[in-house]
Formats: C-alpha cells, structure tokens, sequence
C-alpha cells in the first residue's frame, strides 16, 4: 500500500494540473473573444491591408492564368501590388565611351564591353598570375640554394 504522503502529493499534484488546465483555457478563451472581437468591428488596421493584398494577388493570378486577356498581353507587367512595369527597360541612354545610344536593360553588358573591362581583368588576372607563379619559382631556387649551400 501506497504511504499517506504519496497520495496526498498525487492529490496536490492532479489538482495543480487541473487548476492550470482551467487558467490556460481561461486565458486562451479571453485572448480569441477579443480578437474576434477586434475583426468582427473592423477595429484591425492591419486586417485592410491584408485585404487589399489578397485581392490584388488574386487579380493577378486571374490576369495570369486568362492567357486571351488583352492586359495580360501587354507590353507592361502587373506585380502583385498593382504596379505596372515595362517588361524590357525602354528608356535610352547615351554610352559616356562611344556616344551610342543603349537601351536601359543593354547599358551595363555595353558598358562592359565598350570600356574593355572584362578584358583589362582577364589580362590583369592572367599576368598576375603569371607573375606570382614567377616570384614562387624564383623563391623555391633560392630556397634549394640555400639548402645545398648548408650542407658540408
């Protein structure tokens, strides 16, 4: 038989439980009132918002998913946010090196190109490179010198 002691712990025990059992539904049950509470009388700003986003989103992937729309077959995209944006840069500038006129989404590989830097960097790399693998080799020969000169 169990002492008098070790059921009056397990009673302690199972009514510990059952009190925090009650208090953390309590506390839950207050906390879900007012939030439904909160949304029920539009009091949530945030609640707009995600709203808003939810049906642009779906606006979007109805424009998306009709491929005969006439919209969605323009030249300008519409984002999840209702922003439209040309598919390709169209805005023209003029290369600072050559003077020719590039379109937005070409002027960086242009630039690239026309001011030669993948080929100074290619060069630069290569020579040194080179040059580094020269040092080594003139380093090692000193070092086997010094080596051999060491030994009687």
């Amino acid at each position: 038989m169990s002492a008098p002691d070790e059921d009056n712990t397990s009673n302690h025990t199972q009514l510990a439980s059952h009190f925090f059992g009650e208090l953390l539904d309590s506390l839950i049950m207050d906390v879900a009132s007012e939030c439904h509470r909160i949304a029920r009388l539009g009091l949530d700003r945030n609640l707009d918002d995600e709203e808003e986003e939810l049906r642009l989103s779906a606006e979007a992937r109805a424009r998306v998913a009709d491929s005969n729309n006439s919209e969605a077959n323009s030249k300008y995209v519409v984002d999840i946010f209702g922003q439209t944006h040309p598919a390709v840069a169209a805005e023209i500038f003029d290369c600072m090196n050559c003077g020719r006129s590039i379109v937005a989404g070409r002027f960086a590989p242009h630039l690239e190109k026309c001011m030669g830097k993948k080929i100074a960097n290619s060069i630069e790399r290569s020579q040194r490179t080179g040059r580094l693998g020269v040092d080594a080799r003139l380093q090692l020969k000193s070092t086997i010198q010094t080596i051999g000169n060491d030994e009687p």
